[in-house]
């Protein structure tokens, strides 16, 4: 592999879950009797183990290329700063200090969740916007409540990704590829993932990631 490697997916690992990442890792351009060879299973369980467990292929290419070892989606999320506000009758929730990452004329990417009555989010959308989050969310709150037949009730603004001089919309391309492998068969049009809650550090790893390359 030609590829700068932190931890080396070819390497021998004692926890079970980095072997779970190593599996999932090199199945996407090896196939299950090469993964196999590498990492002592048999090539039925390689495949069984990516279907299970290929929702945490970004986190596998965060722990390999940059060498982070505690899974981001499994660390606890802190809300800093957030604050409540209301846009007629749905909540809105600033997460993370996102608030203060509001500001107008950049380009920026964003995720959101969207709920209605229960404590799962109805869908997890990433977007794009040159203007402020607030007013696209508001515009996108409108829409789903009077023109798409859903009742959203409380909507999460949990990250926004200052894009600087790239096109945010390189960054949802990118994203959006991999957030539709990560979580097989949610995916609808305008980059909704429905019945899916997608972690801010996820969100946030995977701009660093494109940011970087």
């Amino acid at each position: 592999m030609s590829k700068k490697y932190v931890n080396d997916p070819m390497g021998s690992y004692e926890s079970t879950q980095e072997k779970h990442w190593q599996v999932i890792y090199l199945y996407q351009t090896m196939t299950a009797s090469a993964v196999a060879s590498i990492t002592g299973y048999a090539p039925s369980t390689v495949r069984s183990y990516y279907n299970k467990y290929r929702a945490e292929l970004p986190i596998a290419i965060i722990f390999f290329e940059k060498g982070e070892t505690e899974a981001p989606a499994r660390r606890k999320t802190v809300r800093h700063n957030e604050r409540r506000v209301f846009y007629g009758n749905t909540e809105i929730n600033w997460l993370n200090g996102t608030e203060n990452k509001d500001d107008d004329g950049n380009e920026k990417a964003y995720l959101f969740r969207f709920y209605e009555d229960n404590a799962d989010p109805v869908f997890s959308k990433i977007g794009t916007t040159a203007k402020t989050c607030i007013g696209r969310l508001k515009d996108e709150i409108r829409y789903y409540n009077n023109k798409a037949n859903f009742n959203i009730q409380k909507v999460e603004i949990c990250e926004i990704w200052d894009c600087g001089e790239m096109p945010a919309e390189s960054y949802e391309s990118f994203m959006r590829a991999l957030l539709i492998r990560q979580y097989p068969n949610t995916w609808k049009k305008n980059d909704r993932f429905f019945g899916v809650t997608i972690p801010a550090e996820v969100f946030l790893d995977l701009c660093k990631q494109y940011a970087e390359m």
